[in-house]
């Protein structure tokens, strides 16, 4: 039994420019509907939409202008839900590229009410942020100061759960040896200190304990370890269970990395790792829990226009089981992913943005799943799930085939194919999209399943209903008309029969 990636719908909310889009529930916990910070130039924006339960993606519910002078490096937390309001605290590089922290009300059904209070928190400029709660009203935001120096603080206020921000309560310098210039970082607060995970001044990625009590007073660093004494870019932290976590990265061969790690105290003992991603180009994101015991998602950019999700299994003692499926994003559509789950369905909603030159931020959403949902006795015989993409661009011309589904149908089966997409990043041609049904290697091309447009600059979704369009040898995709710039394509669906 493996792990069945379906594609199930998407929707563009930004047109414009979605840089660093995140994306949280938004009552924190698993709601259809979702928040996403960005920014748009170089404006800090949010907006809200809803995901249903079946994975159908809405329109834009609401947007907000959060700081119409500068709102960089966004990074959102989930205050509080109540009395029909959910709130939000945005830190992030401001005005003059100070630091700031913003605070947002939003209702139940996603519409913003108001920006409800602002923190200046440096009055140095700054890169990226993360905000963890310590207890009760009591906050922490870790942060990186640029461009000179690039030092790593630690600061402690007070807050509302209706968003109303009190004074600074205490401040540390942690490391004045300067962080690696704009570099993500990431932290959480856990039995009585804050971890703080970021690459420093020589690439290596280090790990400052900072003791915080409950009232916000900070005590100097008690402990320093490293999570790869070399280097350490673009850290993810999660939880695995109790005192057990994880961090994912890229080292310094800018591949990705998985290690977990357990807590006693200030001391941190490691415990396992796994190469996740051996391609040299990868951006870590996000490091998420599924709905499915024991199974935890990576989400990653694998090169500069691939995102991708990864699958691991990781015991609750952190012993790594291995990489158990790995779902290349559709086309260039959804880079920087970051995902959130729907509710307690198999559903995820997954963040990104356009690549180079268009920025703009989509939602897609995904069906993970350990078993397929599907009638066997409605086709009398055994099945088992299919996916693929090519791995390379189309060619424009109908020899130019590729193949989708490795390894090709197994005799004696059909491939029943129930969803495709294709993308065509040429700014002004349209190509023409066909599918066949044969091997990438065959001379002639008899078998034309089908075709239809791709227009340019676009993405196409087409969906077949049970028990869908039966393939026996491959399923192949090729394009003809217009100039090619990167078609790329991809399917899935159902094997079935005696073999």
């Amino acid at each position: 039994m493996g792990i069945v990636f379906d594609f199930v719908d998407w929707y563009e909310f930004e047109t414009g420019e979605a840089i660093t889009p995140i994306v949280r529930n938004l009552d924190g916990r698993g709601s259809n509907e979702l928040f996403i910070s960005y920014s748009k130039g170089s404006d800090g924006w949010a907006a809200t939409l809803r995901v249903e339960d079946d994975g159908t993606v809405g329109e834009t519910t609401d947007s907000l202008e959060w700081d119409a002078s500068a709102g960089t490096y966004p990074y959102p937390l989930h205050v509080s839900t109540a009395g029909g309001y959910s709130y939000f605290a945005i830190s992030y590089s401001g005005p003059f590229t100070n630091g700031y922290i913003k605070t947002i009300k939003v209702d139940d059904s996603g519409n913003f009410d108001s920006v409800v209070d602002t923190l200046t928190i440096s009055a140095d400029s700054i890169d990226y942020s993360v905000i963890v709660q310590i207890s009760g009203d009591i906050y922490a935001v870790v942060y990186s100061t640029l461009p000179a120096d690039n030092d790593l603080w630690i600061k402690t206020f007070d807050m509302t759960p209706e968003g109303v921000i009190g004074a600074v309560i205490d401040t540390l310098e942690f490391d004045t040896g300067g962080a690696a210039g704009n570099e993500p970082l990431d932290a959480f607060y856990y039995s009585g200190n804050v971890f703080a995970f970021y690459p420093d001044s020589t690439g290596a990625g280090v790990i400052k304990v900072i003791p915080v009590t409950a009232a916000g007073t900070i005590s100097a660093v008690a402990n320093t370890d490293n999570y790869d004494a070399v280097a350490g870019e673009i850290p993810c932290t999660g939880s695995i269970q109790d005192s057990v976590f994880s961090v994912i990265y890229a080292d310094g061969s800018s591949n990705g990395q998985l290690k977990t790690f357990s807590i006693s105290g200030t001391s941190i003992t490691w415990i396992d790792s796994l190469e996740f991603d051996s391609g040299g180009s990868c951006g870590p994101t996000q490091f998420f829990g599924t709905h499915m015991t024991d199974y935890y998602g990576l989400a990653y950019m694998s090169t500069a226009t691939q995102g991708k999700i990864a699958i691991v299994e990781i015991t609750n003692t952190g012993v790594i089981g291995g990489e158990v499926a790995t779902k290349r994003l559709v086309g260039a559509y959804l880079l920087y992913p970051r995902v959130v789950r729907i509710g307690t369905t198999t559903i995820y909603a997954v963040v990104g943005r356009q690549q180079a030159a268009y920025f703009d931020g989509y939602v897609a959403s995904y069906d993970i799943h350990l078993t397929p949902p599907i009638n066997k006795s409605a086709w009398g015989a055994s099945q088992s799930s299919r996916s693929g993409v090519t791995n390379e661009a189309l060619v424009a011309s109908d020899l130019g085939i590729k193949e989708l589904l490795p390894g090709g149908i197994t005799e004696g089966r059909t491939f029943w194919l129930r969803a495709l997409w294709a993308y065509n990043s040429h700014a002004t041609d349209t190509g023409i999209l066909r599918l066949w049904d044969q091997s990438e290697g065959d001379g002639l091309l008899l078998n034309t399943m089908g075709a239809c447009p791709l227009p340019a600059g676009e993405i196409i979704m087409l969906e077949w209903p049970e028990p869908g369009l039966p393939f026996i040898t491959n399923v192949c995709a090729s394009v003809s008309a217009g100039t090619v710039a990167a078609y790329e394509c991809g399917c899935s669906g159902y094997e079935v029969g005696g073999g």
